[in-house]
């Protein structure tokens, strides 16, 4: 499992974080409906919240992605000088097109797309 850390103070950051966790949970639980079983759920599932004893720290509990995110996947090969080979750049695409279907086929928005919140499973399939 992974812990989200959120600041949950301000009546904005409460509303926010609130809304956040029953629009994932919310996701989950209609994707589980609308998709086959032997269909793979592109979507990071909650599976917890919790705060801190002052109440000012939110805690997401969310399923684990041992893969990382894509941002320090590409970091990494910076690092190391290496290219992405092709094949595998047209399966993360080609995952994370089948992801954006998932959702927008049952009317979802994912609305932050960003390389942070792509996350690969160990075996490299894509998670939002």
């Amino acid at each position: 499992m992974a812990l989200k850390e959120v600041n949950y103070e301000t009546e904005e950051e409460i509303q926010k974080i609130d809304k956040e966790i029953t629009v994932m949970r919310d996701v989950v639980k209609l994707l589980r409906q609308q998709t086959q079983q032997s269909q793979f759920l592109h979507v990071v599932e909650p599976l917890g919240f919790f705060l801190n004893e002052e109440g000012n720290k939110a805690f997401i509990v969310m399923e684990y992605c041992a893969g990382g995110d894509l941002r320090h996947y590409i970091k990494n090969l910076m690092k190391m000088r290496a290219d992405i080979k092709d094949k595998l750049a047209w399966e993360i695409i080609g995952q994370l097109a089948s992801a954006i279907f998932q959702l927008h086929t049952n009317g979802i928005i994912h609305g932050d797309i960003k390389p942070e919140n792509i996350l690969f499973t160990e075996d490299l399939k894509v998670k939002l």
